[in-house]
């Protein structure tokens, strides 16, 4: 025995040991990854056509397809976070007015948790006919575990959609474009006030 511990001991516990792993810190980070910060990040998109239903009626837009997902979910048109944070949500709606010959506007804007959030609203004019747009707007958002928001969208003519379209074929080959397309991602944590009862400065802390 060796201070107090037996050979078959000391084997016991060599065979124990964790393997070594070594980081290696990057000599160039890249541009998506920020030390410290996990990577939550989600794309949704919607392949049908969402008309509006009732005019001057604010509409949740729905989604159907995950792109891709990490810590963030979502189900009909609530895009729901897992985790605290500072979020960077942007939208791509293919919007459009199938007839009416009048000019009308399109709002589109932000709820989280069901209320709306103050200016966040993006408005697109609509003056011809089957003249599709394709508005990108993109928003700073603070969210805290489990918060949910929702995109929508109003005007005061139904003959305003947003429109999804099939793959093509001809006169080339491209793919389906879908009526809407959000994304979701991470960008920083979000501010949090600690308060202490111990320590340095707190209430039973010497100085």
């Amino acid at each position: 025995k060796y201070l107090g511990f037996s050979t078959a001991a000391a084997t016991i516990a060599a065979s124990c040991e964790m393997p070594v792993r070594r980081s290696i810190p990057y000599l160039q980070r890249p541009d998506n990854v920020i030390p410290g910060v996990a990577n939550y990040y989600a794309q949704y998109s919607s392949s049908v056509s969402q008309a509006i239903a009732v005019v001057n009626t604010p509409q949740v837009i729905t989604y159907n397809t995950v792109e891709i997902e990490n810590g963030i979910s979502f189900s009909g048109g609530q895009i729901t976070v897992q985790y605290s944070g500072i979020y960077e949500f942007s939208f791509s709606p293919q919007i459009e007015k199938t007839q009416g010959g009048t000019a009308v506007n399109v709002d589109f804007f932000i709820r989280k948790n069901g209320f709306d959030v103050i200016r966040t609203d993006s408005i697109v004019g609509l003056v011809s006919n089957s003249s599709i747009q394709l508005p990108f707007v993109s928003l700073t958002l603070e969210l805290l575990q489990n918060d949910f928001i929702e995109l929508l969208f109003a005007s005061s003519s139904t003959f305003v959609q947003i429109t999804a379209e099939p793959a093509k074929t001809t006169p080339f080959v491209a793919p389906a474009a879908p009526s809407v397309i959000a994304t979701l991602k991470n960008i920083g944590v979000a501010a949090v006030a600690y308060t202490s009862t111990s320590g340095r400065s707190g209430q039973t802390g010497t100085a």
